[in-house]
């Protein structure tokens, strides 16, 4: 923290300061304070990456007006973003929003969430095996040769 102060005081105030300053107290768990930054980084940009964090944070406090807020504002700008579709549906259901809401934000999140088994399915496809190394590798490098 006392490194992000000393920034501040030669750059002024940023978003990318009170973003980094939420991440960092986010990242052990002290997402009260966290939620403190990503609100002042939203004052400052409109950024999804800081409506998510912010979303986050207040949800994981119990605070589902900000974290809905914070969603809604994430998914006007990335409309498919999972994480922001997650925190909206969970967002309704904290507030008991009518059921048709929190149906409709549980599609949304079923339509574009990710595919939580392809980690799986990537560990089941052995490295000694011709077909799995071709598709782990988007681009086959050819050698060419010249006469």
């Amino acid at each position: 923290m006392d490194f992000f102060a000393k920034t501040q005081q030669i750059t002024g105030k940023h978003p990318a300061i009170e973003r980094a300053r939420g991440d960092a107290l986010q990242r052990t768990f002290h997402n009260k304070e966290a939620m403190l930054f990503y609100l002042e980084a939203a004052k400052l940009a409109d950024d999804d990456r800081i409506w998510r964090s912010l979303a986050v944070s207040a949800g994981s406090i119990g605070k589902a007006k900000i974290a809905y807020w914070a969603a809604r504002n994430g998914l006007a700008l990335e409309p498919r973003d999972p994480h922001l579709l997650r925190n909206q549906m969970l967002s309704l259901r904290k507030l008991d929003a009518p059921k048709k809401e929190q149906k409709a934000a549980l599609h949304a999140f079923g339509m574009f969430k990710r595919d939580e088994q392809a980690a799986a399915i990537k560990d089941r496809c052995q490295d000694d095996n011709v077909d799995c190394q071709r598709e782990r590798v988007p681009i086959v490098p050819r050698m060419m040769h010249t006469k």
